[in-house]
């Protein structure tokens, strides 16, 4: 009943509409003329929420509850977002505006009817695994905004459209702007904090605790501007990278920090070109219109020097008294959930990028490094006529939790077993950027006592190799070697040798091999 059959209930209202609006052009029910538009209304609404929905599920990088290990599946890529079943119900909205129209004076029984079917499909869906309660709320606003923009579309066409709003007060406008701040963009933030927690009494007051601080920072930090036009600047501007920074952590796991900062930096356009996807521009938009709304048409009114100073210290005051009085407890959340530093954006954006730029060393600095083997000698083994060609591929990241020589349930690695290749299943690399296991991968630092300044430091192994004789030459199909190269020939991949697969700036990989 509620998987198969919920959905025939928004098919049967969306065909009853369309048939009692083509029964209207006949003479025989001339009475339906005056609520031809109403029904064209309903059917169009109803059909462009199913085929927005599902047209966004594609897109989407959620998975289904019932696809994670955690919940008994074996991974997927998505593909389960928003809640369509749910969408079933939430379409009804079209009924509430459609009676609305037609002046029922109870036409809120239909905002009701919509809401309740709505959310038992959606409900009964999650009940399955299929959704996760999000899903459902997000397709209930959706089902509420398509329904609504029709409606203005259908039925008031031509009335102005009052874009330029009153003047609010600077108080209000930092008060939006850190709301959305602190309960949107630090979603990633709560929902990691969550995961630490057992939902006690104490472990929910410490979540309001931290939303209270950082509610207040950001409010404070806003009224300390004071002046309407450097508020809507910065406002925009942390808007548009906690935006970012949040993207980027739903969709890929990424972890804003200095280490991912010098991946942004250090990368080549190509390789950034490969996320800036109509996705990325849809779902970054999506998140910033609100903001950008608020920038453009919201006027601030004059505030005084003196109010706003006012205002940002209480703001002020009234996080330091939430942090003083939970100190035990917020510190002892963030030293068991170090991450947690990472994901309050936009925090961890500009954190990040000054760690980066002035605090880490960078691979590419042109200096002379420590020489650890002045006189490095082959072994005995090297001491023979023919000579050795020995190849080291470092490729990109591959999770050992998906490969197949090391165990996973799916056989993602065929060529490779058929190779009887040797894997090394236990393998941990230094970080998971090319920033930072490239120079270690070919220092004598190693990961267990990893340290970025003494590494780039020292030269790497492969000048030792060629001081001690080997011939060594260094090719690469991405951003550098990261220093790892320094004193050591390189090689560029020749296109003209293997044009076939060169387009434009970037090469395959098995133009590494050409020539």
């Amino acid at each position: 009943m509620l998987h198969k059959g919920g959905k025939y209930v928004a098919v049967a209202v969306a065909v009853s509409s369309l048939i009692l609006f083509l029964l209207s052009y006949l003479k025989k029910f001339a009475r339906l003329k005056p609520y031809r538009k109403v029904c064209l209304y309903v059917t169009l609404s109803i059909s462009a929420c199913a085929l927005i929905i599902s047209g966004l599920k594609p897109l989407s990088a959620s998975p289904c509850p019932w696809s994670l290990p955690q919940y008994g599946g074996s991974g997927s890529a998505g593909k389960c977002f928003p809640a369509g079943h749910a969408s079933s119900g939430f379409c009804l909205f079209s009924l509430y505006f459609a009676f609305r129209q037609l002046r029922v004076t109870r036409s809120w029984i239909f905002l009701i009817l919509a809401l309740a079917l709505g959310w038992i499909l959606g409900v009964g869906r999650q009940a399955q695994g299929a959704h996760f309660l999000s899903h459902s709320f997000a397709t209930m606003f959706l089902d509420w905004a398509i329904c609504a923009l029709f409606y203005r579309l259908f039925f008031f066409p031509k009335a102005p459209v009052k874009i330029r709003q009153k003047p609010i007060s600077a108080l209000s406008y930092c008060l939006i702007t850190a709301f959305s701040l602190t309960f949107i963009f630090n979603l990633p933030f709560f929902s990691k904090a969550c995961s630490a927690l057992k939902f006690s009494f104490s472990d929910l007051w410490l979540l309001a605790v931290c939303a209270f601080i950082l509610f207040s920072a950001f409010f404070t930090v806003l009224r300390l501007l004071n002046h309407s036009f450097l508020i809507k600047v910065f406002s925009l501007f942390f808007t548009v990278c906690a935006a970012g920074a949040m993207y980027f952590n739903y969709q890929y796991g990424t972890i804003i920090n200095s280490e991912m900062m010098r991946n942004a930096l250090a990368t080549d356009t190509a390789e950034a070109a490969e996320l800036l996807t109509a996705k990325f521009f849809l779902e970054f938009a999506f998140l910033c219109l609100p903001q950008l709304y608020l920038t453009f048409f919201v006027p601030i009114k004059h505030s005084s020097f003196v109010r706003g100073i006012f205002q940002a210290l209480v703001g002020l005051v009234i996080g330091v008294c939430f942090l003083m009085l939970n100190f035990q407890g917020v510190s002892s959340l963030i030293r068991s959930e170090p991450v947690l530093r990472n994901l309050i954006s936009p925090v961890n954006v500009f954190s990040g990028t000054y760690k980066a730029v002035f605090k880490d060393g960078s691979t590419e600095v042109d200096a002379p490094r420590i020489v650890i083997d002045p006189k490095p000698a082959l072994g005995a083994s090297h001491k023979n006529d023919k000579g050795t060609l020995f190849i080291v591929v470092v490729g990109e990241t591959a999770r050992l939790a998906n490969w197949g020589l090391a165990g996973y349930s799916r056989d993602t690695t065929p060529q490779l077993r058929a190779r009887n290749v040797i894997p090394f299943s236990k393998t941990i690399s230094c970080g998971t950027s090319t920033d930072v296991s490239l120079p270690c991968m070919f220092s004598r630092v190693g990961r267990d006592r990893y340290d970025r300044d003494r590494i780039l430091k020292e030269e790497s192994l492969l000048p030792v190799l060629q001081r001690a004789g080997i011939n060594v030459f260094w090719v690469d199909n991405q951003s550098g070697c990261k220093g790892v190269c320094k004193g050591v020939p390189s090689l560029s991949i020749s296109k003209t040798k293997a044009p076939s697969l060169c387009s434009g700036p970037r090469c395959y990989d098995e133009a590494l091999l050409a020539g």
